[in-house]
């Protein structure tokens, strides 16, 4: 299977995991999840870890890729708590930053029935 190489690519959003089958890697194993040539930025829920319901894995971002490496079965993730908007299974000031950049956002059709807005 191919690999497709990307020139550029900046990393601003979330990672998501899921081991199928059971399926548990080896600590040494590695996975080449995004490859360019240039990787600028980090998941907003994975700064040097990933903690998701399978497990741990430690994150490496490198000029050129990113890898996922140094699986551990524990700590895991048995359920995300509500307010943990990064899904990284803690309720902290990450989230607080990401709820005030959200607040009073409204998405609602028309834009009228919006808090503070004039129906048209």
């Amino acid at each position: 299977m191919g690999r497709v190489v990307l020139s550029l690519d900046t990393l601003d959003g979330f990672l998501d995991v899921d081991l199928w089958d059971n399926y548990s890697p080896a600590y040494a194993e590695e996975y080449v999840i995004i490859e360019a040539q240039s990787v600028s930025g980090q998941f907003i829920n994975a700064a040097s870890e990933y903690v998701f319901e399978g497990g741990k894995f430690e994150v490496v971002y490198q000029p050129d890729r990113v890898i996922l490496t140094h699986f551990q079965g524990e700590p895991r993730c048995t359920e995300y708590p509500l307010a943990d908007f990064n899904k990284d299974c803690q309720v902290n000031l990450i989230d607080l930053a990401i709820m005030a950049q959200e607040w009073l956002d409204c998405n609602l059709e028309p834009s009228g029935y919006c808090p503070g807005m004039l129906p048209m």
